[in-house]
């Protein structure tokens, strides 16, 4: 989904090449990685306990903001405070966060079971 979102917005640009290869090569073990250490406790604590505020709304933000939070926290980590840095991160983090929302969805729809 993130090289969807990426190619018509970075088509053209010299970092899209490498930045595609980077997802393609460390997008899966990341995805990998969040499916393990976060969605999988998250839907075992809520079959457990049944959390009310856990739904389809708080799902895909959740996804948004896990999605879209490695870059704010990047920049504050690693990077001065310009403003063409600042807009940089967040124009990755809306496109990032779009794919975790997304991948939440379509989790949500693939994997929950509907209450009867």
């Amino acid at each position: 989904m993130l090289w969807l979102v990426l190619l018509p917005t970075e088509f053209g640009n010299s970092l899209s090449i490498s930045v595609l290869w980077l997802i393609l090569t460390v997008g899966g073990w990341m995805s990998l990685a969040v499916e393990i250490f976060v969605i999988t406790p998250l839907l075992i604590a809520h079959q457990r306990y049944r959390w009310g505020w856990l739904n389809g709304w708080t799902g895909t933000a959740l996804g948004f903001f896990l999605g879209a939070a490695p870059w704010p926290l990047m920049l504050l980590a690693f990077s001065d405070l310009d403003v063409l840095t600042v807009v940089a991160a967040l124009d990755m983090a809306w496109k990032t966060g779009l794919v975790g929302a997304t991948a939440a969805v379509v989790f949500r729809l693939l994997a929950v079971a509907p209450v009867e």
